[in-house]
């Protein structure tokens, strides 16, 4: 015999409620690849010269099985967690200063430099350890205004062990700014990081041409090392590596 009241309303009664939750999401990414190397019999015991996943014979190869799990409590503060086949990746918070135009991350992230990419084996970036399966500790600030975007970020340089104690006792830095116009999105991104044995340097120039469904990207990288006290290693006798990507999605 429950009558509801005159005044009760179901839809302010239903977004009362559902300012008391606290939304979750999850996913999970898998990536897997069919590696066949190139003039290598089945009777050949040859290792690979180059450091990445790639094996001497022919096999399947697990490059991504990450869980995420992610949560906004309110319009202003993003919680995520990341684990890459029990490996911790990603926990960090993201809290938004000012909507759209200033953001500051804190915790355990990929290093935001040039194009975030899916594919760690790609060799322009691995001899400095910024792939996309490898975090680093530290804090991002960054936004957007109009059509510019930048960030900037300051970690501990010690992505080699993270779970080790930090031994990088100036730390690392990077930063990006771009443009985005129309279909065009371009950016320069540029990575210091000093370790106490050498500092390494990293630039790196990116467009990114979107016209959907198609997309298309490329990155030219170039960098090198150098001691405490040193000049910047961009002459080319001091340069490390230097290289390009493009991709077609």
């Amino acid at each position: 015999g429950y009558k509801f009241p005159k005044d009760f309303d179901v839809e302010t009664f239903r977004k009362e409620a559902e300012k008391k939750k606290i939304p979750i999401t999850t996913s999970v990414h898998i990536r897997g690849a069919y590696i066949k190397p190139v003039n290598v019999s089945s009777s050949d015991r040859a290792v690979p010269t180059c450091s990445s996943c790639h094996a001497s014979n022919d096999t399947f190869f697990l490059m991504q099985g990450e869980l995420a799990v992610s949560s906004e409590p309110n319009d202003k503060l993003k919680i995520m967690a990341t684990s890459n086949m029990g490996t911790p990746l990603d926990v960090f918070a993201v809290i938004s200063a000012i909507p759209k135009h200033l953001y500051v991350k804190v915790g355990q992230f990929q290093i935001p430099f040039g194009i975030k990419q899916t594919d760690h084996n790609i060799l322009v970036r691995q001899g400095y350890r910024i792939g996309s399966n490898l975090r680093d500790v530290g804090i991002e600030v960054g936004g957007a205004y109009s059509s510019i975007f930048y960030n900037i970020a300051v970690f501990n340089g010690n992505r080699i062990a993270l779970t080790s104690t930090d031994n990088n006792q100036h730390k690392g830095f990077v930063t990006t700014a771009g443009c985005q116009y129309k279909f065009l999105r371009a950016g320069l991104s540029y990575l210091i990081d000093r370790p106490a044995e050498a500092r390494q340097m990293l630039v790196a120039g990116y467009l990114i041409a979107s016209v959907p469904p198609i997309s298309i990207e490329g990155e030219f990288d170039i960098g090198g090392y150098f001691k405490p006290g040193e000049s910047l290693p961009l002459s080319e006798d001091n340069i490390t590596s230097k290289g390009y990507f493009v991709g077609v999605g």
